[in-house]
């Protein structure tokens, strides 16, 4: 009997354990497992497929809102409710439906009301057989007030999709790519160089491009203020037979990007270039002289900078900024590194300790401040259309 009753208690065991197990599996699993989520069904291949685009910024008219929409002026208190209701069902389609409806009340006695309906279906590669419904409202209390208006739209009216206003995906492409991939070019060989570089930026998505025109005190297109880049050339100051910056703007332009030219405005080239470079330029001319070299320009750990203590300075980065506005048809002027290289008191102490400033951090931010908006002012009084960017 004893063996009997353990046995028959075993079986009722496992039968309430198999029970429970089924119960268990019925629960639908919180992941996204075989084309189930949450336990709703849905085709992975279709919706891969179907997946929509990040949404871009929607504007409309405020006539093209709704169908049927009709705003009526009256005097009640203000509560909002929004209902939003989804079913999805599929034997071998789904259906998606989507109610709203707002009622507003104020104490301003005015009242509005509007309601939408939209249907959508789609036809999916797999039947479905599992039915949920996901139902959602959230109630909110504002105080509004509206002139006594009536408005009613033509049906079927759609709102305007455009792309945000001003959205920018641009790159750098800075004097390491260009030493890389441009360097060393006959003009035909340059030229189709920077249209790959173009063309894949394009194939990215994206529309701007930020090029370096100086990044040592050098230049990279034709200056009459600046030594030639050695980036382009192979040895700062010695020019190539072409113009290699109207070619990176116009291809640019030709692919529909917008161009930006990029300097450093502070930093020079380092102590053996400056030595190659041919008097005449601003930058060899305070070298070679013994009361400015150490004054307007600055040795650190090897590369030279200028000092934007002193307005020199500042007028010879405002002068080329302008030298490229006016030679070449770019879309913006973008700044980097325009902060001092070191916190090194000795780098300024001469122009320090005559400013009447008693923090050196407050004499160089005033400094960075005006070397900032002396290139925000040259920028657009060159141009009418450029944009600064830092």
């Amino acid at each position: 009997m004893k063996k009997k009753a353990v046995r028959i208690i075993s079986l009722a065991l496992s039968a309430l354990f198999l029970l429970c197990s089924c119960q268990e599996n019925t629960q639908p699993a919180q992941t996204i497992y075989n084309g189930n989520f949450g336990g709703i069904q849905f085709d992975t291949a279709d919706t891969v497929q179907s997946a929509l685009p990040i949404p871009e910024i929607i504007k409309t008219n405020n006539s093209e809102i709704t169908e049927n929409t009709t705003v009526t002026t009256e005097t009640t208190e203000t509560s909002v409710t929004t209902s939003v209701s989804t079913v999805a069902s599929t034997p071998e389609e789904t259906s998606t439906t989507s109610g709203t409806s707002e009622t507003v009340k104020s104490s301003e006695k005015t009242t509005t009301t509007a309601q939408t309906t939209t249907t959508v279906s789609e036809t999916t590669a797999k039947k479905t057989t599992t039915t949920e419904k996901t139902t959602i409202t959230t109630t909110t209390t504002t105080t509004t007030s509206t002139s006594k208006t009536t408005a009613t739209t033509p049906e079927n009216t759609e709102p305007t999709v455009c792309a945000p206003s001003g959205e920018v995906r641009g790159v750098w492409i800075s004097y390491l790519e260009v030493s890389t991939l441009l360097r060393n070019k006959t003009e035909a060989e340059f030229k189709s160089a920077v249209g790959k570089i173009y063309d894949n930026c394009k194939s990215l998505g994206l529309n701007t491009v930020y090029v370096h025109a100086r990044a040592f005190g050098d230049a990279f297109y034709d200056s009459d203020i600046f030594p030639f880049t050695k980036y382009i050339s192979g040895e700062i100051g010695v020019k190539v037979s072409y113009d290699p910056y109207k070619i990176l703007v116009a291809e640019a332009k030709k692919r529909g990007l917008s161009f930006h030219a990029w300097i450093n405005p502070l930093r020079l080239c380092t102590a053996e270039d400056m030595k190659l470079i041919k008097s005449g330029f601003r930058i060899r001319d305070w070298y070679d002289n013994p009361d400015l070299k150490g004054k307007y320009i600055v040795n650190v750990n090897g590369t030279w900078y200028l000092n934007p203590a002193y307005d020199e300075t500042i007028q010879l980065v405002c002068d080329g900024v302008k030298e490229i506005l006016n030679r070449y048809e770019v879309d913006g002027i973008h700044i980097d590194d325009y902060f001092y290289p070191t916190t090194d008191s000795s780098f300024d102490y001469s122009a320090f300790s005559k400013s009447g400033y008693s923090s050196l951090a407050a004499f160089r931010i005033n400094n960075c401040n005006r070397l900032v908006k002396a290139i925000y002012d040259s920028v657009h009084n060159s141009s009418s259309t450029a944009v600064f960017g830092a």
